[in-house]
């Protein structure tokens, strides 16, 4: 009687977004990137929304395809954060604050919705 031995799974190759992750220098610097990626308008908001939480004593993350994309170099200016804490608060506090949301690209920016 033969037994059919399943393969050991194989570890997920590489992609070139390890190359990346690295400065010339050999040393990451994420907000280095930022700065390049973003409009000062962009940056700034981001910012504001950073010490904004901060101040709440919330912590606020920026995730998603956003984040793949600056790694690789590319384009990208859909930003998606995720606020741990009251985001429904933070989104009122930065509406009323000075600084405004760039005028939108597509129809759902600057929008709050709790997960």
């Amino acid at each position: 009687m033969t037994h059919y031995v399943e393969p050991a799974p194989q570890p997920a190759p590489r992609t070139d977004i390890i190359r990346r992750w690295s400065a010339p220098g050999g040393a990451l610097s994420l907000g280095d990137r930022l700065r390049t990626a973003l409009p000062a308008d962009v940056l700034s908001l981001l910012t504001l929304a950073g010490n904004t939480a901060s101040h709440m004593g919330a912590s606020l993350f920026l995730v998603g395809g956003f984040v793949r994309d600056l790694l690789l170099g590319l384009p990208n200016y859909d930003l998606d954060l995720v606020v741990e804490g009251d985001a429904i608060a933070l989104a009122q506090r930065l509406a009323a604050a000075p600084a405004r949301c760039p005028a939108p690209a597509s129809g759902e920016l600057c929008s709050a919705r709790r997960a």
